[in-house]
């Protein structure tokens, strides 16, 4: 009762029934008014008529990226820390990148992108210590 709880009583929290019939009676005004009702003008603003877009391309196992565009910085996510071994030149020379702590359980590295055809890598885990044994390619696009 302090709370203002009670049994057999709403807790002013939206109901699920009440959020969905709300969502749709969004939709239908979105429809009618042919716009989207609640977008908010900062967002659309951003995103459709300054057109901003992402600076990265993700690339993690579960969404290998296989294409980027040279305006674009490769940023790789993994679940664990690793080091990062690369090259763009076919491993006639090769680079290495270790991964940041997010501190979210997700460890990322960024490659800069430049003038170049393919990048190719492959993982190092660092805690594990061993190698991914495979290599892992995204093409690059002018």
């Amino acid at each position: 009762p302090e709370k203002e709880l009670f049994f057999g009583q709403h807790s002013g929290s939206a109901m699920p029934l009440t959020w969905a019939h709300a969502e749709y009676i969004k939709l239908c005004a979105s429809i009618k008014d042919k716009k989207v009702f609640d977008m908010p003008k900062q967002t659309y603003q951003r995103y459709v008529k300054q057109k901003i877009t992402s600076a990265v391309c993700v690339w993690r196992f579960h969404h290998q990226c296989k294409t980027i565009s040279t305006q674009k910085i490769l940023r790789i996510e993994v679940m664990a820390e690793a080091e990062i071994i690369w090259t763009n030149n076919n491993w006639e020379t090769q680079n290495s990148i270790h991964t940041k702590d997010t501190e979210l359980d997700i460890f990322y590295a960024d490659i800069v992108v430049k003038e170049s055809t393919q990048i190719d890598f492959t993982f190092h885990w660092t805690k594990a210590d061993c190698w991914e044994n495979r290599n892992f390619c995204v093409s690059v696009e002018q």
